[in-house]
C-alpha cells in the first residue's frame, strides 16, 4: 500500500483563513480566561471543547477568495477545514474522522458556507490519518485508494507528496 501526504495548497488566489474570536490577541498564543490554549484544544478536541467562541476569518492583507476543498490556515492548528464534498470523499474511503461545524467569514463579515472542521485518526494507520503518531498538524496522510477517490472527485486546493509509509514524521530524517 502506498501513502501520500495531503495538505492545503497555499495558492495566492485561494482563500486563506486564521482562527479568531472576541478575546483573540493580535499576536502570540491565545489562551482563554480559564487557561485553555486555543490552538491546542482545537487540534486535540475541536471547537466544542473550548469555553470561548471561535471563528475563522480571511487573513488580513491576503486578497484570495477562491474557495478550494481544503482551506489554507495560518497558525499551528491540527483541525483541518475541508469542503462538504471532500468530507464525503474521505468518509466513503473509510476515514475515521471527528467532524465539527465551523464559522468561516470573509474580511467584510460575509459567511462562507459548505465547510466543516475535521480531526483525523492519530493512533492507527487507517486510510486517512495523521502525519505523526499521537498528534496532528496541517496535513493528512492518505492511502492510495483515498488519493484516487480525491482525484476522481476533482477536489481542488490540495497538494500531494508521496511518503515512505504510515506516520512518516515518526521516522528519522523526515523534515516537516
Amino acid at each position: 500500500m502506498g501513502w501520500h501526504l495531503v495538505s492545503a495548497a497555499g495558492a495566492s488566489r485561494g482563500l486563506w483563513v486564521h482562527v479568531t474570536g472576541h478575546d483573540a490577541p493580535e499576536y502570540g498564543r491565545w489562551v482563554t480566561p480559564s487557561g485553555m490554549d486555543v490552538a491546542r484544544v482545537l487540534g486535540d478536541r475541536g471547537p466544542g471543547a473550548l469555553d470561548v467562541d471561535v471563528w475563522w476569518v480571511q487573513v488580513p492583507g491576503h486578497r484570495g477568495k477562491r474557495l478550494r476543498d481544503f482551506l489554507w490556515q495560518t497558525g499551528p492548528l491540527g483541525l483541518k477545514l475541508v469542503s462538504q464534498e471532500m468530507l464525503e470523499v474521505l468518509r466513503r474511503s473509510g476515514a475515521d474522522l471527528e467532524v465539527f461545524d465551523v464559522d468561516i467569514r470573509l474580511r467584510g463579515g460575509e459567511s462562507v458556507a459548505g465547510y466543516v472542521g475535521v480531526l483525523e485518526e492519530t493512533h492507527s494507520p487507517g486510510p486517512v490519518h495523521s502525519l505523526w503518531r499521537g498528534r496532528r498538524g496541517h496535513e493528512l496522510v492518505v492511502a492510495d485508494k483515498v488519493l484516487a477517490a480525491m482525484r476522481d472527485a476533482g477536489l481542488s486546493g490540495i497538494e500531494v507528496e508521496p511518503v515512505a509509509g504510515p506516520f512518516p514524521a515518526d521516522r528519522p530524517g523526515f523534515s516537516d
